[in-house]
C-alpha cells in the first residue's frame, strides 16, 4: 500500500462523499447517488457516493491509494464486499466530504494524477448499526446533550467504510 487516509465522519442524510478536491466545477452528483441507492457505492467522473446507515453517529472511514491492484483482502476487520467502482479524477487530488462540513479528509493525492482509476468498497458495521437505529432514536429523545454526547463519542466507528483506489 502507498498511503492511507483515515478519519472519523458525519454522514449527513445518511452519506459522505469523495470528490476531486477542489471540486471545481463540482461533479454530477446524480449518476453516483443513482448507483449508491442500489450498491451502497457509486461512482462517476469527479466524485463516488457513499451510502451509510446512521447519521446520528460518525462513522470510520479509510481511503488507502494503491500504485496496482491490491493482491490481499483487508484483515483487520470483518468486512463485507468488494464493490468494484471506476472513476476519472479531474484533479488527481481527493477529499472526503461530509456535507456542508469542512472536509473529514483533506488531499488525497492519486499516485498518476489525473485520469483513470479503479476503486474496491468494503464496508463493515451496516447490520449492527442497523440493528441499533430505534434504540438511537429512543435514547436522543430521552438524553440530555452531555449524555448524548457521550454514547455517539462511544458508538464512533462502529459502521466502517474502506475504499481502496489504484489507476485503472
Amino acid at each position: 500500500m502507498n498511503r492511507a487516509h483515515t478519519g472519523l465522519v458525519w454522514a449527513v442524510d445518511s452519506m459522505f462523499l469523495v470528490t476531486d478536491r477542489p471540486d471545481d466545477p463540482p461533479a454530477d452528483l446524480l449518476p453516483a447517488l443513482d448507483e449508491s441507492h442500489l450498491r451502497i457505492a457509486g461512482a462517476d467522473t469527479g466524485i463516488i457516493v457513499v451510502q451509510c446507515v446512521e447519521s446520528l453517529i460518525q462513522v470510520a472511514v479509510r481511503v488507502e491509494v494503491w500504485p496496482h491492484a491490491p493482491a490481499v483482502t483487508p484483515a483487520d476487520r470483518e468486512w463485507t464486499g468488494p464493490v468494484s467502482l471506476e472513476f476519472r479524477s479531474r484533479q488527481g487530488v481527493l477529499a472526503v466530504r461530509q456535507h456542508a462540513m469542512p472536509d473529514a479528509i483533506e488531499h488525497i493525492e492519486l499516485p498518476q494524477g489525473p485520469g483513470a482509476y479503479r476503486a474496491d468498497f468494503w464496508h463493515a458495521g451496516r447490520a449492527e448499526m442497523a440493528g441499533q437505529q430505534a434504540d438511537l432514536a429512543h435514547r436522543l429523545s430521552r438524553l440530555g446533550p452531555v449524555e448524548w454526547e457521550a454514547l455517539a463519542a462511544r458508538l464512533a466507528g462502529s459502521e466502517g467504510y474502506l475504499l481502496r483506489i489504484w489507476p485503472g
